[in-house]
C-alpha cells in the first residue's frame, strides 16, 4: 500500500458523495498539478477543461454510477493538467459499505496511469491500419520471421483477423477491464479494512 503511494504508481482521493467533494490523500494531487480538495466532482474538472472533450462523457458515468450506489466504477481517461500537458489515467472509484451492505461508510478513488496502456493500443491500430494499406491490392502476403528464419505465408483475407486476434489478446482495446490492478485491489482492500475496522470501534465506545 505505502510503496505503490510513494512511488506514484496510484494517486488516491476520497469522495464525499453528499457533497461531491474530493480529497486527495499523501499529496497525490502533485502528480496532477490539481489542488488537494475538489469541490463538485466531476463538473468542477469539466468546466475547468481538465478533462479533454471526447472522455466527458466516460467521466461522469463513472460518478453517477457511484452515486447510484454502485460498488465500483472504472474508465480510462484522458486530463489536461493545469499546465497543459496531457495523462492518460485509469479512474477507479469504489463504495465501502457496512457489514451488512446497507450503508455506504466511505468512497475512495484511485488514479493510475494508463500512459502505456493507450500507447500500446493506439500502436497496434496503427499497425492494423498499416498492413491493411500495404495489403489492399495484394494477392498473398508473407511475414518474414528474422529470429527463425523462416518465411510464413499468409492469405489476405486471414491477415486482419488475425492481427485484431493479437489486438484483443494483447491490450483488450474494446473491453478495458473494469476492476483494478493488483495494486489497486490491495489498496481498496488496505482502505476498506481501515473503514470497517474505525466503524467497529466507534460502535464499541458508543455501548460504553
Amino acid at each position: 500500500f505505502a510503496i505503490a503511494v510513494s512511488q506514484g504508481v496510484q494517486v488516491v482521493f476520497d469522495y464525499d458523495i453528499e457533497t461531491k467533494q474530493l480529497t486527495f490523500r499523501y499529496k497525490g494531487n502533485e502528480k496532477y498539478g490539481f489542488p488537494r480538495q475538489l469541490e463538485n466532482v466531476p463538473e468542477s474538472l469539466i468546466q475547468k477543461g481538465w478533462v479533454v472533450s471526447s472522455y466527458i462523457e466516460d467521466v461522469r458515468n463513472v460518478f453517477e454510477k457511484i452515486g447510484e450506489g454502485q460498488q465500483t466504477a472504472s474508465s480510462v481517461i484522458k486530463l489536461i493538467k493545469p499546465d497543459g500537458n496531457f495523462a492518460w489515467s485509469k479512474i477507479i472509484v469504489t463504495n465501502i459499505f457496512d457489514q451488512q451492505r446497507s450503508n455506504i461508510i466511505q468512497t475512495v478513488g484511485i488514479l493510475e496511469d494508463a500512459t502505456q496502456l493507450k500507447e500500446n493500443t493506439i500502436r497496434i491500430a496503427e499497425e492494423i491500419e498499416l498492413r491493411k494499406a500495404i495489403t489492399s491490392n495484394a494477392v498473398a502476403s508473407y511475414e518474414i520471421n528474422i529470429t527463425k528464419d523462416y518465411i510464413e505465408e499468409q492469405n489476405c483475407d486471414n491477415m486482419e483477423e488475425k492481427m485484431i486476434e493479437v489486438v484483443v489478446k494483447e491490450s483488450n482495446i474494446d473491453n478495458i477491464p473494469q476492476e483494478s490492478s493488483d495494486e489497486g485491489k490491495k489498496l481498496i482492500q488496505t482502505i476498506k479494512e481501515e473503514s470497517i475496522s474505525s466503524q467497529k470501534e466507534n460502535s464499541k465506545k458508543k455501548k460504553v
